[in-house]
């Protein structure tokens, strides 16, 4: 894009490089040069071969794309910063995005987890429920344009052919040729056989299309020919999503068909319905620990399963709102697996913790034990630094093994992938180490440097349910992801949020992080991206002086030990205050220096004890 070493420029915008070509024109990453930041620079190109009347149309649905999208603000969607003509080049300036595309995502085979999915598809339905409420149908929803950016924000794209449902003076004139707008396999019956009948709901179709293909990798009316897929959209019902994936839930299987109806007063009526139906989803997602144990990756239908409406009046939304249906939801899920009356119980009854036993008759002692953490099968691995092992306990406190490795110096944490294979981190060189369930070393990965591989300092590692590794590298304030095979995926770092992130726990998709310098808990989806946070520096209960150490149980409950008031503090998921436990001292129930928690699938607590090389176990009874 250079010439005699001068940046091309339009209007006042330095461009750089192409980066996209499309029906209407040119894109380019830009310089702005007044704010200093890079835009993305959309240029019409018209052909020369057509004739006036026609290449007015063209400027004028360029002109509406940039009018369509500048009268919109929300995060879904991206941001016009200029509508602009430079001589007899038209052109739009809007916000840079980098990232991929949902077609991208198809074309490549990318893997997104279920609830990604249905994250996505949620910000897609809050971005045109804003344009539809602004009065702005999209008319051309297809995967390329939609923009997924950092942690899997999504950006909705490309206003080029969007129609206002006020009358418009252009819209006459910019179809009366009866030409049809829009991308063929995403079009919605009425878009070819009558563009007046196009409203808010030819976007609910389309949407159900790119829905369709998201789970499936196909189009639900393609055929060899143009003219099939025609006849297809207007005539022919899409076989079931759920008979080309069988892992798709039936309920999403049923949102999907109900977008797809050809009578627009069959489909959902609003996006507003779709969101409802989707949050709903995605509470579904976000309890499965708590209701019947249910795995992301084998999402099982619940006896007494959600009705979709069918309706979609507006008394109908009034009347069965989301709050009432996870509330109905969640109580058949929890009848269903005989739990209602133990979360009921233990949230509704005064917590006291009772202590049970002491380990201190050990064959092995503990020499500055660092670390605890309980495995799959019920044993209880304590990373020994001094000792340069991993001692592994049954939960009465027999040694069943010793972990040692020849260059293992100083072991600190310890995690498990769903494979039973075992992650010891080690401090002293920054390494991890995998072993299989029979213990045998297999590979090792990271270290110290400077590489985005490596870690300048390590304290705690954790690996999620879809068997991502997470490391905490606290002197670099950021947390470090890798795939099981050791492989780097990416850095979180959250600067104005981290100062020293020293313990890690993941409960049900979400990543909890223990940042003892600030101190507060930092509550992220896996992705990294912050939700929520808690906590400050104090004495009180509920707040932190030196924490340690970050636990859950499996109702999502946070466990923190703490060092300087030798204590451990327990928190609901999000972030109440709900009991303590343990004072300085020697005797049973009593601490000094707490490093370590983990909790059991019965409520046993048990807390590695460093100042008494030790560990005890308590268990929580109610009132």
């Amino acid at each position: 894009m250079e010439k005699e070493d001068q940046k091309i420029l339009l209007g006042k915008y330095q461009l750089i490089k192409e980066i996209g070509r499309g029906g209407m024109g040119v894109i380019y990453l830009a310089q702005d040069p007044t704010l200093n930041r890079p835009v993305a620079v959309k240029e019409l190109i018209v052909s020369n071969l057509i004739d006036k009347e026609e290449r007015d149309d063209l400027i004028e649905r360029f002109r509406r794309e940039a009018l369509s999208a500048a009268s919109l603000n929300h995060q879904n969607i991206v941001t016009i910063f200029e509508v602009g003509k430079d001589e007899d080049i038209h052109f739009i300036a809007m916000e840079y995005l980098e990232g991929i595309t949902l077609k991208d995502y198809i074309d490549q085979n990318l893997s997104y987890s279920f609830s990604d999915i249905i994250d996505i598809m949620i910000q897609i339905v809050n971005g045109l429920a804003h344009a539809h409420s602004r009065g702005i149908i999209h008319r051309d929803i297809k995967p390329e344009n939609i923009r997924i950016i950092n942690e899997n924000t999504v950006k909705i794209m490309d206003f080029g052919i969007a129609g206002n449902k006020k009358n418009d003076p252009t819209k006459k004139r910019l179809t009366q040729n009866g030409t049809i707008l829009g991308t063929i396999g995403y079009l919605s019956p009425e878009q070819l056989y009558d563009l007046k009948l196009v409203d808010n709901r030819s976007d609910i179709f389309s949407y159900g299309v790119m829905f369709y293909e998201f789970f499936t990798g196909k189009l639900p009316f393609e055929s060899d020919s143009i003219g099939q897929s025609i006849m297809n959209i207007m005539q022919i019902d899409p076989i079931k999503p759920s008979e080309i994936n069988s892992s798709l839930p039936i309920e999403i299987c049923n949102m999907i068909m109900k977008c797809l109806e050809k009578n627009p007063e069959k489909r959902y009526q609003n996006f507003s319905e779709i969101s409802q139906d989707l949050n709903l989803q995605k509470f579904l997602i976000m309890n499965s620990a708590i209701l019947n144990d249910l795995s992301l990756e084998n999402i099982t239908k619940p006896k007494e399963t959600f009705k979709f409406s069918q309706k979609g009046t507006h008394e109908n939304v009034n009347s069965n709102t989301l709050v009432e249906k996870s509330k109905k939801l969640m109580n058949s899920i929890l009848k269903s697996s005989n739990r209602v009356s133990e979360i009921a119980d233990f949230y509704d009854s005064k917590l006291n913790i009772k202590h049970l036993r002491t380990f201190n008759d050990l064959d092995t002692k503990f020499s500055s034990p660092r670390n605890i953490f309980l495995s799959k099968k019920g044993f209880l691995f304590v990373a020994d630094t001094k000792n340069k092992m991993v001692q592994i306990l049954d939960k009465i406190g027999n040694l069943n093994f010793i972990l040692c490795h020849e260059n293992m110096n100083s072991p600190c944490a310890i995690s498990q992938d769903n494979n039973e294979n075992i992650y010891i981190l080690d401090s002293d060189d920054c390494k991890v180490r995998v072993f299989d369930k029979n213990y045998k070393h297999l590979f090792e990965f990271a270290g110290q440097g400077n590489s985005s591989n490596n870690l300048k300092s390590a304290s705690s590692i954790v690996v999620s349910s879809d068997n991502k590794v997470y490391i905490s590298d606290h002197e670099s304030a950021l947390i470090k992801i890798f795939d099981t095979k050791g492989i780097f995926i990416k850095n979180i770092a959250k600067l104005d949020e981290y100062k020293s992130p020293i313990s890690l726990t993941y409960y049900n998709n979400r990543l909890f992080v223990l940042d003892n310098a600030i101190p507060k808990i930092q509550i992220n989806s896996k992705e990294g991206r912050a939700l929520f946070n808690f906590g400050k520096r104090g004495l009180g209960l509920g707040e932190f002086t030196v924490p340690r150490n970050i636990s859950t149980d499996k109702f999502g409950n946070i466990y923190v030990a703490e060092k300087l008031t030798h204590r451990i503090q327990i928190f609901d998921q999000n972030g109440n205050y709900l009991a303590h436990f343990g004072t300085k001292g020697t005797d049973n129930g009593k601490f000094i220096d707490p490093e370590s928690v983990v909790i059991s699938e019965d409520f046993e607590i048990f807390v590695l004890d460093r100042g008494n090389n030790r560990i005890q176990v308590f268990e929580i009874t109610k009132d």
